[in-house]
């Protein structure tokens, strides 16, 4: 991943942000119900404002 060998993220970001992404996809597409505790969308947003002042992220 571009963002942890450029260390923007932490290997540990990376592995959060990926398990995030499945329990989306599952949330999506009607395969779960599970939604993510506040804590785990804290640490998307932590995550978040670390790569935007990288240049990768634009929420324009």
């Amino acid at each position: 991943n571009a963002l942890v060998k450029n260390k923007i993220i932490s290997r540990q970001d990376a592995t959060f942000i990926k398990k995030i992404t499945e329990v989306r996809n599952s949330l999506v597409h009607g395969v779960s119900m599970l939604v993510p505790k506040k804590n785990e969308i804290d640490m998307l947003i932590f995550i978040t404002e670390k790569i935007k002042p990288a240049g990768v992220c634009r929420l324009d």
